[in-house]
């Protein structure tokens, strides 16, 4: 469908340009009727083709950030699983929908969220085995760990289009 629509915006373009220069087209080309574009929608042809390569030039920005990974739990604060903080530092609710945490330093295990309305200022938790409501209810459902207790991992965090949103590692203590 996109191609259909850049090969639509091309044509456009040349009918666009050889009006302009005053040029005529062949005979057999009045006969059928040609997409006509206005100039505007012609300058939005490198924009749209920008999408289209394998690394896009420009990605969405979101105020949703790894805040922190705590590798081997936190006794003190009663949290004997290890688990990922994330922060929505925004003003506006994001749905996270689609979104993928990942290990990228063993490349799994990863968790795709489900429809999640993550609130301005919120924060979550992605646990290895605990499931805890009151954090998101969030985990990775895994037996082990998840995060290496003797050299660190990095976590990221992408949105359901693939793009980076955030990435984060730990120090060990």
């Amino acid at each position: 469908m996109r191609v259909v629509r850049i090969v639509a915006i091309l044509v456009g373009i040349v009918v666009v340009s050889t009006l302009a220069c005053g040029g005529e087209s062949s005979p057999a080309s009045h006969s059928t009727p040609r997409p006509t574009q206005p100039p505007a929608t012609a300058t939005a042809v490198p924009t749209e083709a920008a999408t289209l390569s394998p690394t896009p030039t420009a990605t969405p920005s979101y105020s949703v950030k790894i805040y922190e990974i705590v590798y081997k739990g936190d006794l003190l604060r009663g949290e004997p699983d290890e688990y990922v903080v994330i922060m929505n530092y925004g003003q506006v609710d994001v749905n996270i929908y689609g979104w993928v945490l990942k290990d990228i330093t063993d490349g799994t295990p990863s968790l795709t969220f489900p429809h999640y309305v993550f609130g301005a200022g919120e924060m979550i938790r992605v646990y290895t085995k605990e499931y805890d409501n009151d954090w998101g209810g969030f985990r990775f459902n895994m037996d082990e760990g998840v995060w290496n207790n003797s050299h660190p991992d990095v976590a990221a965090l992408y949105d359901k289009e693939g793009y980076l949103v955030s990435e984060a590692t730990y120090e060990i203590e």
